[in-house]
This record gives structure tokens, sequence and C-alpha cells, in this order.
């Protein structure tokens, strides 16, 4: 499909990021398996349920714009996730597989967050206040996560990374 307006690249954006949303729905409970920290399971399985919620929102935006929902292949989320299991399958001390799904999840979210605000910088200009909406809500969501992914990084993390330096 040729982008030759805004809206065609608004819904080429939406059809991005709801790929990325069914590949992250997809991946999580396997990234949950791979940690053992109990706060970054509890993290990534909550996720999981806004990831959901976010597709759910997508949707809702498809169907506004008399759009079937459509996925576009998320080739950055591909690259992200197969590195992970990359490192994951060269990592077996847990400590160190958490640090790398961390690091994934934190990648994810610095480019959900980008597309996410893009995309609503794009209904704003459009006139669609509604989806903006939405895309505020789960812009919302993706900040509060990479926020908790963060949180993890310095706090959980570093604990474990001091106790396996000494």
């Amino acid at each position: 499909m040729k982008t030759e307006t805004l809206q065609d690249l608004y819904l080429k954006e939406v059809r991005d990021l709801y790929g990325s949303e069914k590949l992250l729905v997809k991946s999580l409970p396997k990234l949950m398996e791979d940690t053992e920290l109990p706060e970054l399971r509890e993290t990534l399985a909550q996720h999981l349920e806004e990831a959901k919620g976010q597709l759910t929102r997508l949707e809702q935006i498809f169907q506004r714009h008399g759009e079937k929902p459509a996925i576009k292949k998320p080739k950055i989320l591909e690259g992200i996730l197969r590195e992970a299991e990359d490192d994951l399958s060269e990592t077996p001390e847990p400590s160190l597989r958490d640090a790398v799904v961390v690091a994934a999840l934190q990648q994810i979210k610095h480019f959900e967050i980008a597309a996410y605000g893009t995309l609503q910088t794009y209904a704003i200009h459009l006139g669609y206040a509604d989806a903006s909406r939405l895309l505020q809500t789960t812009l919302e969501e993706e900040r509060a996560a990479e926020h908790t992914f963060a949180n993890i990084a310095l706090n959980h993390l570093r604990v474990e990374a001091m106790h396996h330096s000494t």
C-alpha cells in the first residue's frame, strides 16, 4: 500500500503497533518462563494483560476508521526479541537471564513510547480526538511499564550483581 497522505501513514503506524502488540502477547509468556526474579515475572504478567488491552484499543481505532485489524510485521521488535533469545540461550546464570529480559523489555518500551507518541501526534493533527485519547491511555501504560522495568534494573538486578561479584 502506497503512503501518500498523513492518513495513510497513520493507518500504517496503527498496523505496525498492532503487529507489535500481537508479537508481545505471544512472546511475554516465554519471557516469564525465562525469569527467576518474582517481581520481574509479576511485572511481565501485568504487562501481558496491559498488552491485551492495548490490542483492544487498537482494534477500536481500526473500527472507528472502518478498517479491519491488520498486522504489519514488527521487524524492530522481532530483532530485539531474537537478540534476547540468543542471549538467553548463552546465559545459564538466572540473575543474568533476568538482566537480559529486563534489557529487552526496556528497549521494547522505549520503541513503543516513541511509536505511540508519534501515532498520537498524527491522530491529533488528523482531528481524531477519540483515537488520541485511546493512544494517550496506552502511552501512559507504556511509560509506567518502562519506569517499572527501570526500577527492577536499578534495584533488584543491582542487588543480584553485587551478590555475584563477591
